[in-house]
């Protein structure tokens, strides 16, 4: 007995000995295999440290007046945006526990001025089931003409924007982009609000030339800051949003007034078809890609020494282990190539026709696919690409595809606008919608849009469900 227990016993130890062994063996020849870190491919490079381009002047770039839209401290944006980032530049660098490291003007004790009021009580510019705002004016007049006064200076402020130079570079560097950018983002938003009420109580006065020299304005600028190339991805998704409610004040405007040629005409030349460069996100993943590159080195560099770590004892061994061979396997060039490859992909989808956009996924699921080399290699890159293909690249579909509504609905109030202007009769549409040619085709399929005549409405088959929901849109 006493010999058998023995036996099991060596047993046991001899197996912990092999199963260690194999796991040092396996360690040590990640270790080995993962040391030396790929040199960044020139395309990686090029996107990583751009050639130092010529920034507008400071007078021309929308990045400073947007930057200091909100604040309190003087009547020009332009110029307290760059108050404001110098300040930024002076200021040092806040630390991962900072509770306002994410609050810029806080951080800078910048005051501002924002919207006051109910903004659910104004012409709401989100995804709705049903556009009303001229539909409005009338019952909210008093509530409105309250607000627009007690946000003048916001107001103004948004209306200057659309008689200045749509140029646009961001400042911040990569490793900085992110919560700050949503400064000014809702204020924006708000003031936007704010215009389309104007707008609305314009129109039963009778103004209406007042109100589409200032939407033509509105959109001309909005749509030129669409097509700017060093778009932030954030700052692209705000000129969609801008261009967007426009289309949707248009669409209202075609059924609320009567209309004259000169009117239409200015209304035609606004609804041109949207540009590759409107709809591109080339330039937007290539921000995308130098933040997440910036974040995830500035995110390695914060951590403490290997030793040190160990020697801490803070965690389980486990837990310490793990860091420890992430910080060892860790390749930031390897990474950055393949977060570039993977964007870049993404960028020349968002400039293909948007009949090509179901198959999208599918191109994108075979760029996201690992070989046995990664597993081997590079390990630190396999969460990241499961992340990549749980969460990031579905976003970034839904983005193109966003754009793709966007351009759907240009097309919409365009055939909208030429049955208005020409007088086409409803039992005529159906036949006027299939002979009017692909300037007014449903973008995602390239057939004939929708015609509902119970709702007496149109409709595309839009990619995004928030904007499926308000199909179809009325004549």
């Amino acid at each position: 007995m006493v010999v058998v227990r023995l036996l099991k016993f060596s047993g046991r130890w001899l197996l912990r000995l092999i199963g260690g062994l194999l796991v040092f063996v396996v360690l040590g020849s990640l270790w080995l295999i993962s040391l030396h870190d790929e040199a960044l491919l020139p395309d990686t490079d090029a996107v990583l440290h751009p050639l130092k381009q010529e920034a507008p002047a400071p007078g021309d770039n929308i990045f400073f007046t947007l930057l200091g839209f909100t604040s309190a401290m003087g009547n020009d944006p332009n110029a307290e945006g760059q108050r404001i980032f110098k300040l930024y530049q002076q200021a040092s660098a806040p630390s991962a526990g900072d509770p306002d490291q994410f609050d810029l003007f806080k951080r800078l004790g910048v005051k501002t001025v924002g919207f006051s009021g109910d903004f659910k009580t104004l012409c709401q510019i989100g995804v709705v089931p049903s556009f009303r705002c001229i539909a409005d004016a009338d019952s909210r007049r008093a509530l409105w003409e309250k607000e627009l006064a007690e946000n003048a200076t916001i107001l103004s402020r948004y209306q200057a924007l659309a008689a200045g130079v749509p140029n646009y570079l961001n400042l911040f560097p990569p490793d900085y982009l992110g919560a700050d950018l949503e400064i000014w983002h809702e204020e924006i938003f708000r003031a936007k609000q704010l215009l389309l009420c104007s707008w609305a109580l314009q129109v039963p006065r009778g103004d209406v030339n007042g109100v589409i020299n200032s939407l033509a304005a509105d959109t001309r600028f909005w749509r030129s800051v669409l097509a700017q190339k060093h778009l932030l991805m954030l700052d692209k998704l705000l000129a969609v949003g801008q261009v967007r409610a426009n289309l949707r004040f248009v669409s209202e405007l075609l059924r609320s007034a009567p209309l004259g040629a000169d009117q239409y005409h200015t209304l035609t030349a606004m609804l041109a078809p949207l540009s590759i460069a409107e709809r591109s996100l080339a330039g937007a993943l290539d921000g995308e890609t130098r933040m997440t590159s910036a974040t995830m080195n500035q995110a390695r560099k914060s951590q403490r020494g290997i030793v040190e770590l160990w020697k801490s004892g803070e965690g389980s061994i486990k837990d310490r282990l793990m860091v420890v061979m992430g910080s060892v396997l860790f390749q930031p060039n390897a990474i950055a190539n393949r977060i570039n490859r993977q964007n870049r992909v993404l960028g020349s989808l968002s400039e293909k026709p948007c009949t090509e956009y179901s198959g999208f996924a599918a191109i994108e699921r075979r760029e996201l696919q690992l070989n046995w080399s990664d597993y081997l290699h590079n390990p630190f890159l396999v969460p990241y690409l499961n992340m990549m293909g749980d969460a990031v690249v579905p976003a970034y579909l839904g983005y193109i595809g966003r754009v793709c509504d966007l351009e759907g609905m240009q097309r919409l109030v365009a055939l909208q606008l030429d049955i208005r202007s020409k007088g086409i009769a409803d039992p005529q549409i159906p036949d006027f919608i299939r002979q009017v040619g692909a300037a007014y085709t449903d973008p995602f399929t390239d057939r004939p849009m929708q015609w509902n005549p119970q709702a007496r409405g149109l409709g595309f088959e839009a990619a995004e469900e928030r904007d499926r929901s308000t199909m179809p849109w009325p004549l």
